[in-house]
Parts: C-alpha cells; structure tokens; sequence
C-alpha cells in the first residue's frame, strides 16, 4: 500500500514544527494589553459612578434644605410684628419634623435664624436663615435666605445660594 499526503492535510503546519502564527493563540503582550485596557475601562466606571453620587447628595441635600428654609421663612411671613420682634437675636432651628423620615440629612444640617435691625429702619427687621452642611465627600456647603420685615409693611424676601469648599 502506498499512502500521499495531501496538501490539505499538511495546511497549517510549517515545515512540521506546530500550529502557524494564525492558530497559536494571543501572546503575552496582547493579554496584558487587553487587561490594562478592561482594568482602566472599571476604574474609570468607578469614578464617574462615586461622582453621580456625590452631586446627587449635594443636590438632593441642598433642595430638601432649601424647601425647609422656605417653610420656615413663609411661616414668619405671617407673624404680626411683635412676633417678629420678640424673636431671639439667634437661634439654632430644630429641622426634626422637616426631616423626620431622612436622619442622614437632618444630622448633617445645621440651621441658625438671626434677627436684627436694618440700620438706619427704626421698624424694620432683617431676618437670616443659614444653613450649612457637609456633603458625602467632606466639602462644607451653604444656603442662606433673607427677609426684610417691617412694621405695617410688605414682607417679602430674596435668598441667596453660596458653595463653600472647605
């Protein structure tokens, strides 16, 4: 019996000595390559994540505080001006019902109401609410609302938003 090989059956092989380049597999090189480009791929995902969360804090935290604030300013605006005046020249607000179903925000904030009297306004008052707190990543933030309120007058008010990093 006489046995030929054919072409077919020898494809692949180089002079006998294995598999050609394109069935070998990848090389040492290619695999790191591929994993720094995975590991930089999650550690990127990681940081855009930890991001998101800490503006949402901020946002969400600075939103709830400000509608606390505003409750707190709507009910001065309706005390008659001897409320107003017997008010303290500062007190700390106590945001427990604003905040009673979120201890994680009403144990970060701090909220100060100051009373004063508008310079040369012999009835009139300046009423301040300041809150600060700090956000998830440590960064200390601040809100401030203020209303001016005079005797048998309008009361209206404005506020301002001021971030201070700390």
């Amino acid at each position: 019996m006489h046995f030929v090989l054919s072409k077919v059956s020898c494809a692949g092989v180089r002079g006998g000595r294995g598999p050609s380049r394109s069935r070998r597999g990848f090389t040492l090189v290619e695999v790191v390559m591929a994993s720094v480009v995975l590991a930089f791929g999650l550690v990127t995902s990681i940081i855009c994540i930890q991001i998101g969360v800490r503006d949402m804090d901020v946002a969400r935290t600075g939103t709830a505080v400000a509608q606390a604030m505003q409750n707190e300013m709507e009910r001065l605006r309706l005390e008659d001006w001897e409320g107003i005046s017997n008010l303290p020249a500062e007190q700390a607000l106590d945001l427990a019902g604003t905040f009673s179903a979120d201890s994680t925000i009403r144990d970060r904030v701090r909220v100060v109401r100051r009373v004063s009297d508008v310079p040369g306004f012999a009835q009139m008052k300046e009423v301040v609410l300041s809150a600060r707190w700090t956000s998830i990543d440590g960064r200390s933030h601040q809100r401030t609302f203020r209303m001016r309120y005079a005797k048998n007058g309008l009361h209206d008010y404005y506020y301002r938003s001021t971030h201070a990093d700390a």
